[in-house]
């Protein structure tokens, strides 16, 4: 659902760096880019809709193309498709500096990414069917198994909404990452961390200046 069948056979630099700094011997998967901003919503996307924290990005930076860093086909089930990082790719250049723009916590053991339309459809549909709706449907949308990234169409038929496992609850960020140019490379989600040390890939960057973001 949502797969876009792009492959690491075209990896930007940015993947590439992402992917070494990883150390792990997962592969790429691309989904149905979110084609609007500036505005993304993210956390919890079984919770209430209307509190998940929200970033404002640079207009030019849209269409984001999510990518999943993930395990592939494993002879264990269990850790078959383990989602290692989110990336949303904008230029998809050399990381060169980071900032967070977004600390969140999820307690379904998956992270929303939402942009405005889709949220605003969500919203209604509780409004309109009553509450506990959105929850509802979500649910019955998301994948089985321990381990998913899914993109979703919701009222305007447009995959404005995407939805990735995180394997456990707890707190996760969300770090832009730009080229040394200061053009928006992506946004990183790095939910395991290291191979080696699970220190957050985006520890390894400096701090850029000062982003436009919004706690809730």
């Amino acid at each position: 659902m949502g797969r876009t069948g792009q492959n690491a056979s075209h990896l930007s630099a940015a993947r590439e760096w992402l992917a070494i700094q990883s150390g792990r011997p997962f592969s790429w998967t691309a989904f149905d880019p979110l084609p609007e901003g500036p505005t993304l919503y993210l956390g919890d996307p079984l919770s209430d809709i209307e509190t998940l924290g929200h970033v404002t990005l640079p207009e030019a930076a849209f269409p984001l193309t999510p990518w999943v860093f993930e395990s592939g086909d494993e002879s264990d089930a269990y850790y078959a498709h383990t989602n290692s990082l989110i990336w949303l790719e904008a230029a998809g250049t050399m990381p060169h500096t980071k900032q967070m723009v977004l600390e969140f916590s999820v307690d379904a053991g998956c992270i929303g990414i939402f942009t405005e339309t889709g949220r605003t459809a969500l919203v209604k549909l509780d409004a309109v069917e009553g509450p506990g709706t959105t929850f509802e449907w979500l649910t019955a949308r998301i994948p089985p198994g321990a381990h998913f990234a899914v993109t979703l169409s919701v009222s305007t038929g447009h995959a404005s909404l995407f939805i990735a496992s995180t394997g456990s609850d707890g707190g996760f960020g969300a770090a832009s990452l730009y080229d040394k140019r200061g053009i928006l490379s992506g946004v990183l989600i790095d939910i395991a961390g290291r191979a080696g040390d699970r220190c957050f890939i985006d520890r390894l960057l400096p701090e850029q200046g000062r982003a436009r973001s919004h706690p809730g």
